[in-house]
């Protein structure tokens, strides 16, 4: 008889094994609240353990999901897309502002494993790069 078996048996090892599951479950999902940020992000929609938002991005029009977005949280607001978050700038001003105006400030992004596997080398600069 195999331990699985053994456990699922007994009714008291599956009680404690759904309050384990439920406990953790709360811990990931209120994790995010509770630790403070070395930054403070702009508002945005709460996040979901491990997907982030992406319960709410339109897979055919992303585009759609960001702008009710901004029409909800502002220009400027943190969407989470699985663990990562991101800032995300909409509108001709916000944009200018960002880029032109604090070009020192937003000029830099780091390499994120999404830029890996979507730009396939393209883009991405490093240090040994640098002349």
């Amino acid at each position: 008889m195999s331990v699985l078996t053994a456990l699922m048996a007994d009714s008291a090892s599956v009680t404690l094994i759904l309050i384990f599951a439920t406990l953790l479950f709360l811990y990931l999902l209120f994790k995010s609240s509770f630790k403070s940020d070395k930054y403070r992000f702009p508002p945005g929609p709460r996040p979901w353990p491990i997907i982030g938002n992406l319960d709410v991005l339109d897979k055919r029009r992303p585009d759609d999901t960001m702008c009710k977005l901004a029409q909800q949280y502002g220009e400027v607001f943190t969407f989470h897309m699985g663990t990562e978050k991101y800032v995300v700038i909409t509108g001709y001003e916000a944009v200018k502002e960002a880029l032109v105006n604090r070009a020192e400030v937003f000029g830099e992004r780091g390499i994120t494993p999404t830029i890996l596997v979507f730009g396939k080398g393209k883009g991405e600069k490093t240090q040994a790069e640098d002349p």
